[in-house]
Order: structure tokens, then sequence, then C-alpha cells
């Protein structure tokens, strides 16, 4: 998975607008816990679509 570019803290920017630390924390645990539930998802369909093929080969060397 290609990584994100950090954002560069500008002085500029709006106080109002900036999250603070605890919410950034809870973001980037929220963001984690998202990843591995996809790589998980992303898991079992590889699995599924092994299985699958393996069954395939399976049937035509049976079938024969």
């Amino acid at each position: 998975m290609a990584r994100q570019l950090d954002l560069i803290p500008s002085p500029s920017a709006d106080a109002e607008w900036r999250l603070d630390d605890q919410t950034l924390e809870s973001g980037r645990r929220g963001l984690a816990k998202a990843r591995a539930a996809l790589a998980r998802a992303q898991a079992r369909l590889d699995h599924d679509a092994t299985d699958a093929t393996d069954a395939t080969a399976h049937h035509h060397r049976t079938a024969a």
C-alpha cells in the first residue's frame, strides 16, 4: 500500500481548524483498524480464489 505523505504544519493555518493530539490519535487508530479489516477481507478473498482454482483443477483431473 502506498504511504500517504505527511502534512506539513503551517503557522498560517487557522488554529480553529487544527486537530488536537487526542483526535489525531483516535483517527490513526481508526485508520489502522480499517486497514486491518481490509487486509483480512483481501486475504479471505485470495484464499477463496485459491480454493476455487484448486477445486476446478481437481474436478478436471477426476472427470477425465
